[in-house]
């Protein structure tokens, strides 16, 4: 199952979308939502748009809550495909980009799902794809005696999060931690922590435990606790 993952977590978009550069690049055909406002009442109907489609798709997952995503909405797939990201796209469906947060959404109104969660480089140029040779690069402690619970904690954070990628797999200092621990260990991986605690119905913290090592090359941190 491990070396499954690693195949298909080897790829992942790693994009930065501003909507006033994509407008000028003829091979994106997109509609933006967000544009400066031409008019008090655009400009609050924008916004009532923007805020309910974050409402819809903030119960499906963990998002943002101190930023105002950038909104944008695929009008021609056929010219995306080429991008790992629009992979599993459709026309209609809505990009929600977190520049603070380094986190795009790529989420389906009509069936009311989220398709693909992906990293973003705040460092790129703005309208720049580019790919990165891991995703979310996630290093899994077992914090119990109880093998199964890993393995279960790793189906169920593969299963939510298409972009992750195991790093590490290994028994925690400890084997007797009651609840689940999530620790970000990069920048940028605050709401994918919160989502994977949310999942695994643990509970994210700042710092790696005094018990435990830091894992080299991993953004986050999960020590497996016995009652997820």
């Amino acid at each position: 199952m491990k070396t499954a993952l690693r195949r298909h977590g080897v790829v992942v978009l790693v994009i930065v979308l501003l909507a006033t550069a994509l407008l000028g690049i003829n091979s994106y055909y997109w509609y933006y939502h967000s544009h400066p406002q031409t008019s008090a009442t655009k400009t609050a109907a924008a916004h009532e748009s923007t805020q309910a489609l974050v409402a819809s798709v903030a119960k499906l997952m963990v998002v943002p809550a101190d930023e105002q995503p950038t909104l944008a909405t695929v009008t021609d797939v056929s010219r995306l495909r080429e991008q790992p990201f629009f992979q599993k796209a459709q026309n209609g469906d809505k990009v929600l980009i977190y520049r603070k947060a380094n986190m795009a959404i790529l989420y389906r109104p009509a069936i009311n799902k989220i398709i693909t969660v992906a990293p973003i480089s705040s460092g790129m140029p703005a309208g720049t794809p580019a790919t990165t040779e891991t995703g979310i690069r996630i290093a899994f402690a077992n914090g119990t005696t109880n093998s199964a619970l890993l393995q279960q904690a790793e189906e169920k954070v593969t299963a939510t999060i298409s972009t992750s990628h195991i790093m590490s797999s290994a028994n925690a200092k400890r084997q007797d931690y009651m609840q689940t621990l999530v620790v970000p260990l990069s920048a940028g991986q605050a709401s994918i922590s919160a989502q994977i605690a949310e999942v695994l119905h643990g509970q994210v913290i700042e710092e790696v435990p005094a018990s435990e090592v830091r894992p080299a090359n991993a953004d986050i941190l999960v020590i497996i606790g016995k009652d997820h």
